[in-house]
């Protein structure tokens, strides 16, 4: 268990985590026919996606090979190909050990059963053919090695030969040379790049055990295999270890020693190790939304990082460890980070309590804050960071001092201010002043710096930024209001942490200056606009404004919300009126934005309206188009359609939002959460509190409990959710508290657990519950899309509303 232990003591439900997470298992109950539903296993760093395109499959993916990612597929063909056969092929994903299992299980086909076959490339066989005989594979990466890990057994009355395939694509994206080579029990693969990447070299080794008179053989110059004669039983175990010249300077020697070690190993001794690690990667937090439909997709976001985000580079928005073939991303080129796309990927664990997962990430944001200050000089002759909207994970400027005219969407300025905030949420959720003091501190200083050198003053005795785009909203003008909105977050922080480590005394004034003079926001017909055009009047609201930075201001720069301005906040309200039924792709905040307005109605219908379409993988991963327009067959890679991780960012964070908010300093419970919606959660909020509570529907919130993690004696303020005023206690002894502002606020001591219930009520009077499995929710379906799929008319077996 976790250090918020004491608080899962205190909370008003039993929780069996296993048994509630089975619930959300994704199940195929037919053939997986396309990769972008492939279902994903992996331990942060190595990742395998298995479908059923005819024989079973699984492509091999490693975090650290640059953009492409890809290793190896394997293969096992039947000379009935399994999609073909008569009989149930379900497909399991275990959430709760990041394991997969395919199932095989033949029989005879009934006339009434020709219904069953819809969907399927062949004619359904007759009625009269039988197919008996069982399959069964266990597949997964355990956390501790980077070796897939697959057990094959077969029982059948039907002798079949087997071939397992193991093969390795060339990769166009670097180039570089393939070989192939058998020995006694080991396959390997040796892949050398030609064009720069990180890594220079791969390999990939299989190794077996089992497979009774199994014979290695390479088929051709980039794939070998093990052919295993006709029997009724074939069984065996398979062990693939990939290692990266960034990992060895001999990777063949490395991988080979994995991969043998992976075989000998007890077989318990490495599952026991990997499901303790799964079990503590859930036991961190907990989320039951009030809805199952968005519960799964919550959970199935925070273990799609879990599986992908360890490794030595942050993982890819588009795609991370999911690719199932090897063309090129539809975008996203090379290794590029996309600030707006990349941070979305990772913006629901700080209050998941999965920071961890994202500390690649701020790392790289720490690390190439050297080279931002020499983009600010090369691109805009100013002193301050400037984090371009794209970079590569070896961003490198070269020639500072040679000035380079920006262009497109090089004129977006405020990139930099959305990582620096990032890093203050890693600092501010678990309270490390060494991260805050080394690696936030330099990226918040400059990047309120390069505002405060770029900015003039204009004759109103105001800052104005100029030029500048509103992320990739046209056209290049001034004063765009993401620009407006980070001006407003960064120098209050800056202002903040300099008084806090005592550095920077001389900088205050300056940029208690520049927030004093900020550049007004462009509003035109009393709602946010994104930009002031060159001619002084601010860009139309009366179209589509792309990516909506007109609302950046209440996300991600968190400066509107419940508690401001009224006028502002009216504004806002406005605006979101006006977009909140434009989704158009995966990187749109609209369903947080609602949650940070406080409007219940508002966030359902946003979340909803991006699931649907968004949601475009029935394994419950993203797509980056809006299904509606589908742009990936205009640009005629339909077949290739990732998933993108950026959608289920978006969503766990909605989630999140509607659940707990703590941004501003106060932990609010349940700021959106509609009205009958029966849901709970443990999760962190900012101060490095856990928090815990409750909404049962029409009876409200029973009551929050906090606790304290670690660190120094502190205050801890909350919005109230009661109109009758509160009582607040630990240990059951009454605690002394004050009202200011109209939030509770109270001096928490490290560790302990405070409650805090309606006046007139105490928690022993809260009903008991048990939140434990009650049934299995996939396959299910939510309007138009499904979370797994079901061999049938109907393709699911629980039918939720939108509404």
């Amino acid at each position: 268990m976790t250090d918020q232990f004491a608080l899962e003591q205190t909370v008003r439900f039993r929780l069996d985590r296993q048994g509630y997470l089975k619930q959300f298992n994704p199940r195929f109950q037919k053939p997986i026919f396309h990769g972008k539903d492939a279902i994903p296993v992996g331990n942060g760093d190595l990742a395998a996606v298995a479908w059923q395109p005819e024989h079973l499959t699984w492509m091999l993916n490693k975090c650290d090979i640059g953009a492409a990612s890809q290793v190896a597929r394997l293969r096992i063909e039947s000379p009935d190909t399994i999609t073909k056969r008569i009989g149930l092929l379900e497909t399991c994903l275990s959430l709760t050990d990041a394991t997969g299992t395919v199932t095989y299980e033949g029989g005879e086909m009934p006339e009434s059963a020709h219904w069953m076959w819809r969907g399927r490339t062949n004619p359904a066989p007759k009625s009269t053919k039988k197919d008996l005989g069982n399959i069964k594979t266990n597949f997964y990466v355990p956390e501790d090695r980077n070796v897939f890990m697959l057990s094959y057994d077969e029982t059948s009355p039907v002798h079949r030969p087997l071939r397992i395939v193991f093969e390795r694509w060339i990769q166009n994206e670097y180039d570089g040379t393939l070989k192939v080579a058998v020995r006694d029990n080991t396959l390997s693969i040796i892949y050398s790049m030609e064009k720069e990447s990180d890594v220079n070299s791969f390999a990939a080794v299989l190794v077996f055990d089992g497979f009774e008179g199994a014979v290695p053989k390479q088929l051709s110059d980039i794939s070998v295999a093990l052919e295993i004669p006709a029997r009724s039983t074939i069984k065996g175990r398979v062990a693939i270890a990939v290692v990266t010249s960034l990992e060895s300077g001999d990777p063949l020697e490395a991988a080979t020693k994995l991969a043998e070690d992976a075989l000998r190993t007890p077989e318990i001794e490495i599952r026991e190790k990997h499901e303790q690690y799964w079990r503590d990667f859930w036991n961190s937090s907990f989320v039951d939304s009030g809805h199952p439909y968005l519960t799964a997709l919550y959970h199935m976001a925070l273990y799609e990082l879990g599986i992908t985000s360890c490794g030595a580079h942050p993982v890819n928005f588009n795609g991370a460890l999911n690719l199932f073939s090897e063309k090129v991303r539809t975008w996203g080129w090379a290794d590029e980070c996309w600030c707006h796309n990349q941070s979305e990927v990772y913006l629901p664990l700080y209050t998941a309590n999965h920071i961890e997962l994202a500390d690649n990430f701020h790392d790289w944001i720490a690390r190439v804050h050297p080279e931002t200050i020499k983009a600010a000089q090369q691109k805009f002759q100013v002193e301050g960071a400037h984090y371009p909207e794209t970079m590569s994970w070896n961003f490198k400027v070269e020639n500072p001092e040679n000035h380079v005219e920006p262009s497109g969407i090089e004129w977006i300025l405020s990139s930099g201010v959305r990582y620096a905030l990032m890093l203050w949420n890693r600092y501010t959720y678990i309270s490390d002043e060494e991260f805050l003091r080394s690696k936030a501190w330099p990226v918040i200083r400059d990047c309120a710096e390069f505002y405060a050198n770029y900015a003039e003053l204009g004759d109103d005795g105001l800052y104005h930024v100029e030029p500048t785009s509103s992320w990739e909203t046209p056209p290049v003008g001034k004063d765009g209001h993401a620009d407006c909105a980070a001006w407003r977050a960064i120098f209050p922080l800056a202002i903040k942490v300099a008084r806090q480590l005592g550095v920077a005394e001389d900088r205050i004034d300056t940029w208690e200056e520049c927030l004093d003079k900020a550049p007004p926001y462009p509003i035109h017909d009393d709602l946010f606009s994104a930009v002031m055009r060159d001619d002084g009047t601010p860009e139309p609201t009366d179209h589509w404004q792309w990516q909506l930075p007109n609302l950046s201001t209440v996300f991600p720069y968190s400066v509107i919300g419940v508690d401001s301005d009224p006028m502002l906040k009216r504004i806002a309200d406005d605006t979101f009126e006006r977009y909140r039924f434009n989704a158009d792709a995966g990187h749109e905040f609209l369903p947080v934005i609602a949650a940070r307005l406080g409007n219940p109605e508002w966030w359902r219908a946003a979340l909803f309206q991006y699931i649907q379409f968004m949601q475009g993988h029935d394994q419950g991963l993203f797509n980056y188009y809006n299904l509606g327009g589908r742009k990936d067959m205009e640009l005629g890679r339909e077949d290739d359609t990732h998933p993108y991780l950026e959608g289920s960012g978006v969503m766990a964070t909605a989630v999140n939002e509607m659940l707990l908010q703590s941004h501003n300093g106060t932990i609010r419970v349940f700021p959106a959460a509609p009205e009958h919606w029966h849901s709970r959660f443990i999760l962190r909020a900012a101060g490095s509190f856990m928090v815990a509570s409750e909404h049962r529907g029409s009876k409200g919130v029973p009551y929050i409990a906090i606790q304290a993690l670690g660190g120094k004696r502190r205050i801890c303020r909350v919005a109230l959710p009661w109109n009758q005023g509160a009582s607040l206690a630990m240990n059951e002894d009454e605690v002394a508290f004050e009202i200011v502002d109209g939030k509770l606020e109270f001096h928490a001591e490290p560790d302990s657990v405070y409650v805090l219930t309606p006046s007139g009520h105490e928690l022993r009077d809260v009903p008991m519950l048990d939140i434990a499995f009650e049934k299995q929710y996939s396959p299910c379906r939510l309007g138009n899309v499904w979370f797994g799929s079901r061999a049938g008319t109907m393709n699911h077996t629980i039918d939720f509303p939108l509404w």
